[in-house]
């Protein structure tokens, strides 16, 4: 009988998922659908080289030719909106089906949003496309105010000041990076932040988003200061995007649960990514991991040590 193992999203995980299956002997058809318009990518420039000015054709993670040379098809601008286990397939848009018999989620996270910030130029950082619109809308700001001193907003932060804004960086905690790295670390990347023409501001608390017209103007502090900003990005953090997983009745917790070789609870789905909730011997309680090296060894993993493999 004819396998065919769908992969719905088109991210690291996505990608490595289809390769290692290839390379573990998985001879029947691999379908990739992304509901995105470019190849699986590169996601980390984009908060750093990206904003500074570099071409996207250097973001792919695999060519075109490589896709059609390795028998995976990519289908682009192809978004899933449900799953069915009992017909075994997946729901694209609303005119088209897939059946699978083996179905990969790496559908990844999505921007944790703050409640009252629907304004034009507040953004998000996730995509390609919320890049490019955050890169167009920073060639003309002066003033940038930055919601989170993670990864994200400090990153944001580093391009933009090169660039010449005038960049605030607004943080809830004591300081920045608490959730990720060491005190002693998370006060070296403060110093070089402030040091580099960055304002950063901790122990704040955002009271709410002051704008007019559907442009926000500025951002009001519960101690009753305010900061004003032509733009606004916002990083406080991620969810996993678990629609699909729940539409399956699979177990989901802080992520879609999975075990050491990515297998779900439901037989012949997997899940890798920033979506997946795992345990670990330095995480026995669990733990949802949102790094590349983590989408690439889940993806491995679950191509190597399961079914997918010959």
């Amino acid at each position: 009988m004819t396998k065919r193992l769908v992969i719905v999203g088109g991210s690291y995980a996505a990608s490595e998922l289809a390769v290692s299956a290839r390379a573990n002997g998985y001879d029947d058809e691999v379908v990739i659908l992304t509901d995105e318009g470019e190849l699986p990518y590169h996601r980390p420039p984009l908060s750093k080289a990206y904003l500074l000015g570099t071409d996207d054709t250097a973001l792919p993670l695999k060519s075109e030719q490589f896709y059609i040379d390795h028998r995976i098809e990519v289908r682009l601008n192809s978004r899933v909106t449900s799953a069915d286990k009992r017909s075994m397939s997946v729901q694209i848009a609303e005119d088209d089906t897939l059946s699978f018999t083996d179905l990969a989620l790496t559908v990844g996270a999505s921007a944790r949003t703050l409640p009252g910030a629907e304004f034009s130029n507040v953004f998000y950082l996730r995509s390609l496309r919320d890049a490019s619109r955050l890169k167009k809308a920073a060639a003309g700001a002066r003033q940038v105010a930055i919601i989170g001193g993670g990864f994200i907003g400090l990153e944001v932060a580093s391009a933009l000041v090169q660039q010449g804004c005038q960049v605030t960086v607004l943080e809830s905690c004591g300081n920045i990076l608490t959730r990720v790295v060491a005190p002693v670390m998370a006060d070296f990347f403060l110093s070089a932040h402030r040091a580099r023409g960055v304002e950063v501001r901790t122990r704040i608390q955002i009271a709410r988003i002051l704008g007019d017209h559907g442009v926000a103007k500025a951002i009001f502090l519960e101690d009753g200061s305010s900061v004003g900003a032509d733009i606004i990005v916002i990083g406080i953090g991620s969810v996993p995007n678990r629609e699909l997983a729940d539409a399956l009745n699979l177990d989901v917790r802080n992520g879609i649960f999975v075990d050491s070789a990515s297998r779900t609870s439901c037989e012949n789905v997997y899940a890798a990514g920033d979506c997946t909730f795992f345990r670990s011997p330095f995480a026995p309680s669990g733990i949802r991991l949102e790094s590349v090296q983590n989408a690439v060894d889940l993806s491995g993993v679950s191509a190597s040590e399961t079914d997918l493999a010959a």
